[in-house]
Formats: structure tokens, C-alpha cells, sequence
């Protein structure tokens, strides 16, 4: 059985595939970083209004993790961000404990 793997032509190693992905760089919104630890953006329209805006999962020390949602007030093309609020309902944060 052995002798038929040792009879296969040798397998190059596969040429390096290119990222798909650009160089990190910070994300501003208002007049600072994002903050939070382990943030995990997204870019999705929250308010409807035609630009993408940001949308960044997070957590803190004191609730647990949280959305934070940073409104598009710049042109396409040219986003800018500005904090809008934490997600809530009805005024209230939801507490997502971690862990």
C-alpha cells in the first residue's frame, strides 16, 4: 500500500496568495479613536440616509459589551464619522455580560 504513495511526482509548495486586505490604519470618529476593548467594526446604512455608517462591537469593565454606532456625516467617498449613541432600547443600554 505504501509503495503507491511513494510512486506520486513531489508537490510544489503553493505560490503565496496576495492579501485581500488593506494595511489597518485607526478609525477617528468625532474628534478621537474608537475606543473599547477588542472593538470589531462593521460598516452598515443605521440611519438610512444613502452613506455607510459604523457600527463597532465592543466591551468595557463596567457592562459588559456593547454597540456603538458612529454616525456618517462626511461625503461618499470620504466618510466621517461621528458618535451617535450606544445601541438601546427604549433609552436603555442592554448589559451583554461577558465572558
Amino acid at each position: 500500500m505504501f509503495g503507491v504513495f511513494a510512486q506520486l511526482p513531489a508537490l510544489a509548495p503553493a505560490p503565496p496568495v496576495p492579501s485581500r486586505f488593506e494595511a489597518p490604519f485607526p478609525v477617528i470618529a468625532g474628534q478621537g479613536w474608537v475606543e473599547g476593548v477588542y472593538p470589531s467594526p462593521s460598516i452598515y446604512d443605521w440611519d438610512g440616509d444613502g452613506r455607510p455608517d459604523l457600527l463597532v462591537g465592543t466591551t468595557d469593565a463596567s457592562c459588559g459589551a456593547r454597540l456603538k454606532i458612529y454616525r456618517n456625516v462626511g461625503r461618499l467617498g470620504e466618510p466621517r464619522f461621528e458618535w451617535l449613541e450606544d445601541f438601546n432600547v427604549g433609552g436603555v443600554v442592554p448589559r451583554v455580560p461577558g465572558g
